[in-house]
């Protein structure tokens, strides 16, 4: 099966983990859609669409694609990750359904949550005090989890 990686990452983190899936996975080919930002998906028979959360949902460029390509997106295999600060996956999934259509999300084959990481060296001045902030009240140190990964491929193995 043809796979296509469809991801817009922030700081570095959700592509990490898309050339990760890249590895692991034959015959996908993979696209950062804050580049390409028109993708063609009729030559695939499988999509993975990843991207971090970010004040509560995922990045623009994801969002955009899922609302505008919904009907395209349902005649397909199709799966989704996510990436994040939080240790709380019920706010993740919150922000998701706030953000993707409902649709897609019952469509979805699998959603995962990879966990994450805060690059601060990516961030801009006041990205950096809020995500200070915020770790500390929280008590945060977030990882990527690659167990959740390797689960999550076997998913789309199957």
């Amino acid at each position: 099966m043809k796979t296509i990686l469809i991801y817009q990452s922030k700081t570095g983190c959700t592509e990490d983990c898309a050339l990760f899936i890249q590895s692991k996975v034959d015959n996908i080919d993979v696209v950062n859609l804050k580049k390409a930002k028109i993708v063609n998906i009729e030559a695939y028979d499988r999509v993975i669409i990843g991207s971090s959360i970010y004040v509560g949902g995922p990045l623009k460029y994801i969002r955009k694609y899922c609302a505008g390509n919904e009907q395209k997106l349902l005649n397909k295999d199709l799966f989704l990750y996510f990436l994040g600060a939080s240790k709380n996956y019920e706010e993740v999934e919150k922000g998701l359904k706030k953000t993707i259509p409902q649709k897609l999300i019952e469509h979805a084959k699998a959603i995962s949550f990879f966990g994450g990481e805060i690059r601060f060296d990516k961030l801009n001045f006041f990205e950096r005090v809020i995500m200070k902030k915020i770790k500390k009240e929280n008590n945060l140190s977030p990882t990527i989890n690659y167990k959740a990964i390797d689960e999550f491929i076997k998913m789309i193995e199957k």
